[in-house]
């Protein structure tokens, strides 16, 4: 039979006892397509030649698709045998912040074996896995004082962090600091300098002395048992720290209360700009802002530390 597209020939080449007849078709160039349609006594030559033709654009796509695939050199050996596949896990200590995994096998005569291997990413790629790095502000901020590393940031950032430091100075002389210490933040020690004279240190020195102390001693009511109220004053303040002297308001004795408390504001007009806005108001700060290449460089990590940390 002639087709436009192709010459070929068919065959009934056998009808089994179910009625079912398998035709064979076959190309110009000896490839075979094989069907099959039920038959009975009434089917006619002329019927089969109809169903052929229905299934000659199957029959010409499949023959296509063989005459492109390529034959195996006659001579050539092949061995198809059965071999053990392994997958071993993907290492858990990569930096997937550079890296990315990339799945390779390895074969031999007796196994299949899966690996994951971590390969550099493109600066392209790492752009894109940095750009969904972010850590809250509450989070970031605790991380850095779990680390006693937040007044050395704030210091950094040039932010107004300030000092407060709350105390039981009723030891007198044996007064100490690292036991004696209430409540404290940006300060490294107090100092009893006298009986009622205290130095309260600051851990990251201050910009300068244009801050103000607000200061309060005892915590009872003393005009009810006939004494004066303690006032706790400021003597002198530097940079590194600020000294403050408790004393009675009727008679100026100095008094070792057992409750002193000092607390000082630090600000300036520029931590109101959008910079301060950002940093005291974010919810959110992402790996590539301004705010953590800053911290990163005071914290001295590298990009990927950093991305880590957050």
């Amino acid at each position: 039979m002639t087709d436009s597209a192709q010459d070929y020939t068919y065959e009934v080449t056998n009808i089994d006892s179910s009625g079912l007849a398998t035709i064979t078709m076959t190309s110009f160039d000896s490839l075979q397509y094989f069907t099959g349609m039920k038959v009975d006594a009434s089917t006619t030559d002329s019927d089969v030649t109809a169903f052929v033709e229905t299934r000659i654009q199957d029959a010409l796509d499949k023959w296509s698709d063989q005459r492109s695939t390529p034959t195996i050199t006659v001579g050539s050996t092949t061995s198809l045998r059965y071999r053990i596949r392994t997958e071993n896990p993907a290492p858990e200590d990569y930096n997937y912040l550079t890296h990315k995994l990339v799945r390779s096998e390895t074969i031999d005569s007796d196994t299949i074996t899966v690996d994951f291997v971590p390969t550099p990413m493109s600066d392209s790629e790492k752009a894109e896995v940095y750009s969904t790095v972010y850590a809250t502000r509450a989070s970031l901020w605790n991380r850095l004082d779990l680390d006693e590393r937040l007044d050395s940031v704030l210091a950094g950032l040039d932010i107004p962090i300030g000092s407060h430091a709350t105390w039981d100075a009723s030891a007198g002389a044996a007064f100490d600091w690292s036991t004696d210490k209430i409540a404290g933040r940006n300060v490294s020690n107090v100092e009893r300098v006298s009986t009622g004279r205290y130095k309260v240190h600051f851990t990251n020195p201050l910009p300068d002395t244009s801050y103000s102390t607000v200061c309060t001693a005892g915590s009872t009511d003393y005009s009810g048992s006939g004494a004066s109220p303690r006032n706790l004053s400021v003597m002198n303040r530097t940079t590194d720290y600020v000294e403050v002297l408790c004393e009675r308001s009727d008679d100026a004795v100095n008094e070792d209360n057992f409750y002193n408390s000092v607390i000082v504001i630090n600000a300036n007009d520029g931590h109101y700009d959008s910079f301060g806005i950002d940093l005291n108001h974010k919810e959110r700060f992402y790996f590539g802002d301004t705010i953590i290449q800053r911290i990163q460089t005071i914290l001295g990590k590298n990009d990927s530390d950093m991305a880590h940390y957050l």
